[in-house]
């Protein structure tokens, strides 16, 4: 990106739980020094109780009316407010095995430590590893569905003049995340 585009630099982050999104996110919104939008905040108080559609769209519209951000998740709800909003969408595109090794530590780690997330939340291993609510059990029903729908949606012009970048490995990821300054 150049620096006279900087100015209304708005982007997007996509992927299967696991890719990097929110990491990818709040690194680049430090180093540009913007709003970071993480889409799950928005969308879930505690004890894991989603905000009404209404709650999310209002409080999401808000913050993508901004000249500078950085989203990060796979919200239906919120693609068109935050796709047709954006100038860069990044598609963190990684191999099925990838994620599933990153959400295992990820999840792992945030269990022991009991990390909050998405609103204050706590993931517990019975939610985790044994319920339909299941990390794993989502991002294995969603990974290859999201890269034929992301794939149907960029090819429909929809969401024109959008600059796509997709990243399919770490190291793509971190090359293109330096240049971002």
């Amino acid at each position: 990106m150049h620096s006279n585009n900087r100015k209304n630099t708005r982007i997007a982050i996509v992927g299967t739980s696991g890719s990097g999104k929110s990491t990818l996110a709040r690194a680049l919104s430090e180093k540009l020094n913007c709003k970071h939008i993480e889409l799950d905040v928005y969308a879930w108080n505690p004890g894991w109780i989603k905000k009404t559609d209404e709650e999310i769209l209002h409080s999401v519209g808000k913050d993508a009316n901004q000249n500078r951000w950085v989203a990060c998740g796979n919200w239906s709800l919120t693609r068109d407010l935050i796709w047709k909003e954006a100038t860069h969408l990044v598609w963190l595109k990684l191999p099925a095995r990838v994620v599933f090794w990153r959400l295992l530590k990820r999840t792992l780690l945030n269990i022991l430590t009991k990390k909050e997330i998405a609103g204050g939340n706590i993931e517990t291993f019975t939610q985790q590893f044994f319920s339909k609510n299941s990390i794993f059990l989502w991002a294995y029903q969603t990974h290859w569905k999201r890269d034929e729908e992301y794939s149907t949606l960029l090819a429909s012009g929809l969401y024109d003049p959008l600059e796509v970048i997709i990243l399919k490995s770490q190291k793509e990821i971190d090359d293109w995340a330096s240049t971002q300054c």
